[in-house]
């Protein structure tokens, strides 16, 4: 399953989207827990669900977080390499 295929409103189960991330049900808690991830919605007195949109609105925010750490972690390689090529000069 992909974000792509998912509705654009309605309800998914929360077996539906642990089958989009990479994390587990215990995980998944602790965030629901900490407000990084959204709260489910009653849909009878033993049934819950996650909205569509805040999921999508999730991975929105997940994917904006990636890229701009792919930018920070390559920034650091770029000064890592830099850090190296002067303690080099600096033994020399």
């Amino acid at each position: 399953m992909s974000i792509a295929n998912l509705p654009q409103t309605g309800f998914v189960r929360l077996n539906q989207v642990l089958q989009l991330l990479p994390i587990g049900r215990t995980q998944w808690y602790a965030g629901v827990r900490s407000g990084e991830y959204p709260q489910a919605v009653a849909l009878g007195p033993r049934a819950r669900a996650y909205r569509v949109e805040d999921i999508r609105a999730l991975f929105e925010r997940l994917n904006s977080q990636t890229a701009g750490l792919a930018v920070v972690k390559a920034n650091l390689r770029r000064l890592s390499k830099r850090s190296k090529a002067q303690v080099a000069v600096g033994a020399a």
